[in-house]
């Protein structure tokens, strides 16, 4: 996460870099976020490239943000939310007045319960309890007014940049909404991972 690349973990993320570059390998960095990347979430991860120093060519570049690629293929928060949605997803009617009682009615909007902040243009970072609408970090929709519910696995998947039919192989497995919801948090954006490949190939150094 991008607390690697804070002061007081100077020396742990030091000692990673140092143990690469001893192991024969030039090391490159950044935090990216994924809201750069097309999709409407606010998640920052630290991504190392290593390169064998043997191969290395030195013009390994991260992709910068601003890349028409991502650009033409970014989503907002409409293009997430699914149409309809079981009313499985409701928050109960005692969260729902704890929530009318400290925000209001605010019909159509989306927030993040925690801190209050309404959000207009993107996601908070999803975690594991991405699908609890009391997480420090969960979200909550509002779908019309007294009527509140959390994401569905869907809407997370598709926030780590995952197609709908991963979600439903996913099911066909068994696999419960639980599980969804911490895979969807533990995963990796891919979007974001998909522009460190596109800067690897771009380097030449596997083609």
């Amino acid at each position: 996460v991008k607390g690697l690349t804070f002061k007081n973990m100077k020396y742990e993320f030091n000692t990673i870099l140092e143990s690469l570059e001893k192991a024969g390998y030039n090391n490159y960095w950044k935090v990216l976020n994924a809201k750069d990347y097309g999709i409407p979430q606010n998640r920052e991860r630290l991504f190392i490239v290593s390169i064998r120093k043997n191969i290395d060519t030195k013009s390994f570049k991260f992709i910068d943000k601003n890349c028409s690629y991502f650009k033409n293929k970014e989503k907002t928060i409409d293009d997430i939310l699914e149409a309809t949605v079981s009313t499985k997803y409701n928050l109960s009617e005692k969260a729902t007045r704890r929530i009318n009682e400290r925000l209001g009615n605010k019909e159509g909007k989306i927030y993040n319960w925690y801190n209050d902040v309404i959000i207009k243009e993107e996601f908070k970072t999803l975690t594991t309890n991405c699908g609890s609408w009391g997480a420090r970090t969960g979200q909550i929709v509002i779908n019309s007014k007294n009527n509140y519910r959390r994401l569905t696995p869907i809407e997370c998947w598709r926030l780590m940049g995952f197609d709908d039919e991963d979600v439903k192989k996913c099911r066909e497995k068994g696999i419960s909404d639980t599980q969804l919801y911490k895979m969807a948090g533990n995963s990796i954006c891919v979007p974001v991972i998909g522009s460190i490949y596109l800067a690897i190939q771009k380097q030449g150094i596997f083609f």
